[in-house]
């Protein structure tokens, strides 16, 4: 691969790449330090583990999870876009004023925020590439070394998860 083509590649992928590892760390310095580490390790590693043919994102996305988990960062947030069922299932729509639902909505987020921390790690990582980076069952399958199936059932059973978890359900 020539400088250009890296170039070009950085170019293509490094803000997706950072909203995925906010997401995952949580912090903003962090991400970019995961980000820049991602590319750093996939310069080193082009000429041996790259293969031209298959899809650059994916094998970024993997080596910057693999970063995020053996640096030990983790997410201490979540966005709003995890999936907007978990938001109207912790608080029906209802007739309060505009400011109200404002509030509420924040006090949603927070709280589907905290409920993500108390998922197992595999089971945030799926949902995050999912809802978040909005990845295909696939591509995650790839990215984190399992199969489609067991991505859809990890995304399923996180939702429902967190979802418990709002009911004030702590058995997870």
């Amino acid at each position: 691969m020539t400088p250009r083509q890296f170039d070009q590649m950085y170019r293509m992928h490094s803000h997706r790449l950072l909203k995925i590892a906010w997401h995952l760390t949580g912090s903003k310095h962090d991400a970019e330090d995961a980000v820049q580490e991602t590319f750093l390790r996939a310069l080193r590693a082009v000429e041996y583990h790259y293969d031209e043919r298959s899809a650059a994102g994916a094998w970024l996305t993997t080596i910057l999870i693999n970063f995020i988990r053996e640096s030990g960062r983790r997410a201490t947030l979540m966005r709003e876009k995890i999936q907007p069922e978990l938001v109207q299932t912790a608080h029906p729509e209802s007739s309060t004023s505009s400011a109200e639902n404002v509030l509420l909505l924040d006090e949603t987020i927070r709280r589907t925020w905290a409920a993500l921390q108390q998922i197992p790690e595999s089971f945030r990582e799926t949902l995050i590439l999912r809802h978040v980076d909005g990845k295909p069952a696939r591509e995650i399958a790839g990215i984190l070394g399992i199969d489609s199936a067991t991505v859809r059932s990890r995304a399923r059973r996180a939702r429902e998860m967190i979802l418990r978890i709002l009911d004030g359900d702590k058995a997870v």
